[in-house]
């Protein structure tokens, strides 16, 4: 929450928000638009509509972050902004997807403040671009961007559905400092790789300097000067930054994408006989399971997940003739002593790639054999053969994934020195052995394929800040 020089309070918009944003929606739109589209479809927009449309948008876990202007404690403004929706843009670009000021605020400096407080936004998430589509004949806005900074980039498109199929042109502009900041963190977990914490250090600091909004950069000076100052002592991993981490951000959307899939997966197949690998606490799981009618064996090897997994399952309403069991073990070992000869279905959900691709092998060949389907929910990552290169894809994706916590202080801290920061150094540390074995699709399906498997379908899941999250199901 801030304000901006000309006396705005800015903050993060609200489901309660939603109802001032419609009416500012409503209003930006039909005086922004009078004498550019026809009377019809400047009129074709209704306040109750809308509000419906923002309480869904500003869910937890949208993909839009949404900023809004207040005066005297009344809405008069808004910008929305996140990843760029055009696929052919390369992944560091953001999008300003929306600006509306009510007419009553036309010329006051609100445009002007939530511009720049959504600017900072795509650069505080890690983008180095950003982009808007503008309609062509509406030289007003296309004046206040080129004003600041924003410059066509040759791309038009035209939607027959959307204002009168008028043509639009897209506007660019590149997020100063980012870019800088990037390739300085990129050095710093490459220095970190190298066993060299000080120079490590020094990176991160420069990164600091090029974007005093960058997150990543401040988040991980912090954590280094206090691997430095306090001698590796509390700033190890902390299960509360866990918890916040896993309850937040992206996570939330995320969760509710796999559990949907399952839950729909599991209506199809009413009396088989399932097995999920690598439980956890049931987070995924347990929401799929309410009203299913399948006998699901969960697989948990550790005792304080397994604890609290045997607690949540004795709770969940199942369908007619469903029933869970909890095994404690992990799945190599259920494997060799269950006495269940066949599933109709296993599953693991962001389980199996805690296991080398040699110890995987093994695996899915014996699944293979004992199971019609396999389901995997993995993260899709780019193929990176470098430290360098995984430096430079982490530098980028981190910034988005600790911007999806910033609104919440407290939170946010806890998430990102209890957790993140130790995950993301952890990964570049030379002297640990990795616990992460995250692959692209490509090689999760050749995998699959090599054990056994007949045919291997990917299909996206959920957009998440990391990598994308992928519904691999394999057929025997």
């Amino acid at each position: 929450m801030d304000h901006d020089d000309t006396g705005f309070l800015l903050r993060r918009a609200v489901v309660a928000d939603a109802a001032a944003l419609a009416a500012v929606h409503v209003d930006g739109w039909r005086w922004g638009y009078r004498g550019l589209l026809s009377p019809a479809e400047v009129a074709a927009r209704s306040v109750a509509h809308r509000t419906s449309q923002w309480q869904e948008w500003l869910q937890p876990g949208a993909e839009q972050s949404v900023w809004l202007a207040e005066r005297g404690g009344q809405v008069v403004g808004f910008a929305a902004a996140g990843k760029a929706r055009d696929a052919q843009l390369p992944g560091d670009h953001g999008e300003l997807s929306a600006l509306y000021v009510a007419e009553s605020a036309a010329g006051t400096g609100a445009g002007r403040a939530l511009l720049a407080e959504a600017e900072a936004g795509l650069r505080q998430a890690g983008f180095a671009h950003a982009v808007l589509w503008v309609l062509a004949s509406n030289l007003r806005a296309r004046d206040f961007y080129r004003h600041h900074g924003w410059r066509p980039d040759g791309a038009r498109q035209r939607d027959p559905g959307r204002c009168d199929g008028q043509e639009q042109v897209r506007y660019a502009k590149p997020l100063d400092g980012v870019l800088k900041a990037v390739d300085a963190m990129s050095k710093c977990l490459v220095s970190y790789h190298d066993n060299d914490p000080t120079q490590a250090l020094a990176w991160a600091e420069r990164a600091a300097s090029e974007d005093d909004g960058d997150l990543l950069a401040h988040s991980a000076v912090q954590y280094l000067r206090a691997r430095q100052q306090r001698e590796h002592q509390g700033v190890y991993m902390d299960p509360g930054g866990f918890v916040a981490f896993v309850r937040g951000g992206g996570n939330v959307a995320l969760y509710q994408a796999t559990s949907a899939r399952l839950a729909a997966t599991y209506r199809t197949m009413p009396g088989a006989q399932v097995c999920d690998l690598g439980t956890g606490d049931g987070r995924a799981v347990l929401p799929a399971l309410a009203g299913a009618s399948v006998a699901l064996t969960a697989v948990e090897p550790s005792p304080a997940l397994f604890a609290q997994l045997q607690a949540e399952l004795a709770n969940v309403a199942l369908g007619p003739g469903g029933r869970t069991t909890a095994v404690q073990a992990t799945a190599q070992t259920f494997l060799a002593e269950s006495r269940q000869p066949r599933w109709e279905l296993v599953q693991a959900t962001f389980a199996l790639q805690s296991l080398p691709s040699a110890e995987r092998a093994p695996l899915f060949q014996a699944l293979a054999q004992r199971t019609e389907r396999l389901v995997l929910v993995e993260f899709a990552v780019p193929e990176l053969t470098t430290v360098a290169e995984r430096a430079a894809h982490c530098a980028r994706r981190y910034r988005r994934g600790l911007a999806e916590y910033a609104s919440e202080p407290e939170v946010y801290s806890s998430v990102s020195q209890g957790f993140l920061m130790p995950v993301l150094f952890g990964a570049f540390d030379s002297g640990r052995p990795a616990t992460n074995y995250e692959q692209s699709a490509a090689r999760w399906r050749a995998e699959l394929l090599a054990a056994g498997f007949a045919q291997v379908d990917v299909s996206p899941l959920c957009d998440y800040w990391w990598a994308p999250a992928v519904w691999i199901q394999a057929v025997a």
